[in-house]
């Protein structure tokens, strides 16, 4: 796969945590209002940004085999498309890149480049990217973890109970666009949605976990009802913002012990 380490969990992993999570925790279905009575157990409501295809082809079944409600945000114009966000993109134009030194590129080097990419500006950082990739040729990918979901796999989903929010139209960060940008991004990523599924979408996370003042009151005003951020960790309460709700990431390397184990 082109995604970074930070996105990847095994599927034995995966169902580890849940397996564990059904016996200690209760699920939070996000399609329904928040429920803050106080319980004997941690409520949990799991997530997953950008919409992979093994969103469907494996977290999906496991989730239904311990009865976990899924809430998945998808980027409507990258539906269905293979290295479909530009961190893919520079991750498969860099790894197939030698070093200075002629040794393939660490997963390390390659994670600096992204994070320094994310700084500038979208033309800049499109500009820089397509250097990379013209300088190597077509970028390709034929590993289907590297595909987002298409229209049918995520009309199955929701058939299925699966609620499905918007990760804006496009995946821009949105503080890094004019004003304008970032509010259609925002506001026609929903409208997508609720066309292609004929049901209301009121969830949004932000791309990167990046906003300001103004994009969080722009997701406000666009008609959603619950904002999920993704970069510090965090519970959510019932003092947080509806609009800035805090998550913990959860992968591989924050899942297993030395042997690799689920621990």
């Amino acid at each position: 796969t082109a995604s970074l380490g930070g996105m990847i969990v095994r599927n034995r992993t995966f169902a580890g945590f849940l397996k564990y999570a059904s016996e200690t925790c209760e699920f939070a279905n996000l399609a329904k209002e928040p429920d803050w009575q106080t319980g004997g157990k941690l409520k949990l409501a799991v997530t997953f940004d950008d919409g992979w295809s093994d969103n469907a082809d494996a977290a999906y079944p496991i989730a239904c085999q311990y009865k976990v409600p899924l809430a998945i945000f998808i980027v409507p114009e990258r539906t269905g498309t293979a290295l479909p966000f530009w961190p893919e993109r520079t991750a498969a134009a860099l790894d197939r890149s030698p070093s200075a030194n002629g040794s393939r590129r660490s997963a390390i080097s390659i994670e600096r480049a992204i994070e320094e990419l994310k700084e500038l500006p979208a033309r800049e950082r499109e500009r820089r990217i397509v250097e990379m990739a013209d300088s190597k040729g077509e970028l390709e990918s034929s590993a289907a973890v590297d595909r987002t979901m298409t229209w049918e796999q995520i009309a199955e989903l929701h058939a299925g109970g699966v609620t499905f929010g918007s990760h804006t139209s496009t995946h821009e960060i949105l503080t890094m666009i004019p004003t304008v940008q970032a509010e259609r991004e925002i506001v026609l990523s929903r409208e997508v949605i609720q066309q292609k599924l004929l049901a209301s979408c009121s969830l949004f996370s932000y791309p990167n976990g990046t906003y300001s003042r103004q994009v969080r009151d722009m997701v406000e005003d666009a008609g959603y009802k619950l904002a999920f951020l993704n970069q510090e960790p965090g519970v959510w309460t019932r003092d947080c913002d509806p609009f800035l709700i805090p998550r913990v990431n959860v992968c591989e390397y924050h899942l297993v012990d030395a042997k690799g184990d689920f621990s």
